[in-house]
């Protein structure tokens, strides 16, 4: 765990090291190579980003260890994707992260549509999806938020 703790440090200090560069040149001339720069976009990892996240509690409720499949989301570390299983279906959607305030926008979502017994937690773990804007992250959890308030779900680092 502290492993993790120093992992993330590291990283948000590269983010806010890397939000400080500047791209162009004082005099508002940009030179060739000051183009080229600001042109290459570098993907700056997050410790959201290419791990499988498992639910384990969804509206403040534990979801049950017998749960087959788990519910898990998914967000890509080389684009804007997400996916994951939401209990019955895959799902599929994009995301905006701006972690240096810790806000996070599914957009819209799409799924298979297999017919299953309960499709209670599915319908409201999609429902989650649509109204989060906000997470917290704490050693191996996510929890997503509406308003920074109350958790709407809470996840678990799939191993």
């Amino acid at each position: 765990m502290k492993t993790l703790k120093t992992l993330a440090l590291i990283l948000f200090s590269i983010t806010v090291i890397s939000a400080c560069k500047t791209t162009s040149s004082s005099s508002g001339i940009s030179s060739g190579k000051e183009k080229e720069r600001s042109e290459k976009t570098i993907a700056i990892p997050s410790p959201l980003k290419g791990i499988t996240w498992e639910l384990i509690e969804l509206g403040g409720r534990p979801i049950a260890a017998n749960q087959e499949p788990t519910p898990e989301i998914i967000f890509s570390d080389t684009s804007n994707r997400v996916y994951g299983n939401s209990g019955c279906n895959r799902f599929f959607g994009t995301y905006t992260l701006d972690a240096s305030k810790k806000r996070l926008t599914i957009g819209q979502v799409g799924s298979t549509m297999m017919a299953c017994p309960n499709m209670n937690i599915e319908q409201e773990f999609l429902e989650v999806l649509r109204k989060a804007d906000s997470y917290i992250l704490q050693e191996n959890s996510l929890i997503l938020l509406k308003a920074r308030m109350a958790p709407l779900a809470k996840f678990k680092v799939k191993k």
